[in-house]
């Protein structure tokens, strides 16, 4: 018996198989300054993305203001403020 995909019977497999997401961690520098929808981002905080290329998203949200780039969590003592996630 084959069923329709509806919200309450998703499709077996999402829509955009193949993209294989990653995600990153982000600080900033102690000068950089950004508020984004409301929200402080800053060196006391780190930012993480989950998407196809983290960096350029990253890239398209802060332009080059920001420190460095992790692929686990940093060690969060340096960061007060905590992760924020986008």
């Amino acid at each position: 018996m084959s069923m329709s995909n509806t919200p309450e019977n998703p499709p077996a497999f999402p829509r955009n198989r193949g993209v294989e997401m990653k995600t990153c961690y982000f600080s900033f520098g102690q000068t950089h300054f950004h508020s984004v929808n409301g929200k402080t981002f800053d060196k006391d905080c780190i930012v993480e993305i989950t998407s196809a290329d983290p960096r350029a998203t990253m890239f398209e949200i802060f332009g080059r203001q920001w420190a460095m780039q992790y692929d686990e969590v940093p060690e969060m003592q340096y960061y007060p403020r905590g992760i924020i996630v986008l």
